[in-house]
This record gives C-alpha cells, structure tokens and sequence, in this order.
C-alpha cells in the first residue's frame, strides 16, 4: 500500500478532506484507471483536477500532496494515498461490498502479476505515443517541460516517498526515461524499435488469455480488465 507518511505531506489541509477525492488529470492513463475502479465500484468520489500540461503538478501544492510529482493522487478522509496500480488494490479492502469485487484474494497472486507487466509496458507504450512522436513538437512549442525543467524538477523534489512500498520506478528511473528522450530530441529508432517489441509481446500475452476466457482471468472481470482495456484504448488514441 502506498501511503504517504505524515511528515512527508506538506500540503497540510488535505488531512481535513472527507470523502474520496482523486487529484489527477482525467485524459491520463495511469488517472483513468482509478477513475474506472471507482465507478464500477459504484464508490462516490470527487475529482480535483490538476493539469500536467501546464504543470500544475510541479507546483508547490502538489508537491505537498506528492513528492513524486506524478498523478493520480487518491484522498479517502485525510489519508493520501499514491501509484495508481495501488490505490485500485486499497479500494477493495477499503470499501468492501462496493460493487464487484475486482481485486477477489483468490486471484491477486495473478492480477498483482498482470499489473506489473502492464505498468511496464505502460513506460514502453509512452515511447511510441506522446513521448516518442510528439515529445519533439512539444520541445518545438515553447519547451512546455524542458530538459531545463526536467533537472529543476529532479532536484526540488525530496524524492522517492519513503513510506511508499511497491512504487514502480525511483524518481532517479524516472528522470532516467525521460532524460534518454531528451538526448535523443525524441525517440531514437532503436528505442521504438524496442518499445514496439514489448508492447507486442505483451498484448500478445493478453490475447492468448482472452483467446480461452471471456476476462483476462476467467469469467470475472477484475483489476486486470480495467488496466488492458485503458491501456489498449491509449495504444488507439497514439
């Protein structure tokens, strides 16, 4: 569970948040998941948008929300929790009898596993979309997040939440991906090349498991379903 620690929230009148509210971008992937979790759980919310095209969320107020800097945030009365693979995990134990069960015990073992390898392509997917192809007319445009920004991003950040377990990348991989783009001015043809590959073998994965059942884990629609189905539908908007 990723749970930020007292200490580490700056941004202090979140603590007095009631409710779910969910800080994110709604158009962004990693965001959609939450969001889609929350409604088939039938779980009331509300949503706090911050705009990472303006980079609202290197501002000081989200920043205090999340050292990391990254969204979707989830607030459930005062407790912030961060990393979107996880905070759909705690939705189910927090809220049981919401709705379907998507994160059912007997599957977590494999749909801990799906999440993973979903996240993962997830990083190779922003390869070929708006990292890869358009990363180039956004430097074009006014640098929205220069290499500039991007060092000044990495030293004002504390820096990987430290009560945070299960985190898919540190900040230093984080700034490792993007920085690799910036010296390439985009992606290089090696590193699409690449990224093709994995997200191929992935969804090569998926469409074996859903050549043999109506979910990816059988007859019931889990957290795996939720992550694919967004997945695939940013592979379509790329």
């Amino acid at each position: 569970m990723c749970e930020v620690a007292d200490d580490e929230l700056l941004t202090r009148e979140v603590r007095d948040w009631k409710g779910v509210h969910v800080i994110c971008d709604a158009p962004s992937a990693c965001s959609q998941k939450v969001i889609t979790a929350l409604v088939t759980k039938d779980i009331p919310w509300e949503y706090k948008r911050i705009d990472i095209l303006t980079r609202e969320n290197r501002l000081d107020f989200f920043m205090g929300v999340n050292p990391r800097g990254v969204i979707p945030v989830l607030v459930n009365d005062g407790r912030v929790f961060i990393e979107s693979c996880e905070i759909v995990k705690y939705l189910e134990d927090a809220f049981p009898g919401h709705g379907p069960e998507l994160y059912p015990r007997s599957l977590r073992p494999n749909i801990d596993k799906l999440l993973e390898m979903e996240d993962n392509t997830h990083t190779h997917r922003n390869v070929f979309s708006h990292a890869g192809y358009l990363l180039p007319v956004r430097l074009a445009i006014k640098q929205w997040f220069s290499k500039e920004q991007l060092d000044d991003w990495l030293r004002k950040s504390p820096g990987d939440v430290r009560s945070a377990k299960g985190v898919s990348q540190s900040k230093e991989e984080h700034y490792a991906k993007w920085d690799r783009l910036y010296k390439n001015n985009g992606a290089s043809p090696a590193m699409l090349l690449e990224a093709f590959a994995e997200v191929d073998k992935f969804y090569t994965h998926i469409e074996g498991l859903l050549g043999k059942n109506s979910f990816v884990h059988g007859d019931q629609l889990t957290l795996s379903d939720i992550a694919v189905v967004i997945g695939v539908n940013r592979l379509t908007l790329s």
